[in-house]
């Protein structure tokens, strides 16, 4: 009678331990889900938010530079203001010269 009762007391344990194994497993199971799916959830929320930042930097850059282009356009105005002062400035003195030679050479 002892060894019927220690077989089942025996069985009834590896019973219950493979119920609360299951369990555990299934617990486990479950939590991992939930932990997947916010995993998702955060990686989509930081390509958004990784985008969002690219087009900031992007925006930024453009105003950045849209200085830098200006005043390249003003130093090219002043360059040509300055080439056209002194075309006009050197032109007429070497058509006084040309001309001074060519009357004193007839």
């Amino acid at each position: 009678m002892n060894s019927i009762l220690s077989v089942k007391l025996l069985f009834t344990g590896l019973i219950s331990l493979i119920l609360i194994l299951l369990a555990a497993f299934r617990i486990l199971m479950v939590r991992f889900k939930r932990s997947d799916k916010q995993k998702t959830i955060i990686e989509a929320r930081y390509n958004e938010l990784e985008l969002i930042v690219n087009n900031l930097q992007l925006e930024t850059l453009g105003s950045r530079l849209n200085p830098h282009l200006f005043k390249n356009v003003l130093n090219s105005i002043q360059s040509h203001a300055y080439q056209t002062y002194y075309a006009s400035i050197s032109l007429p003195m070497y058509w006084t010269i040309f001309f001074m030679k060519v009357a004193g050479n007839s």
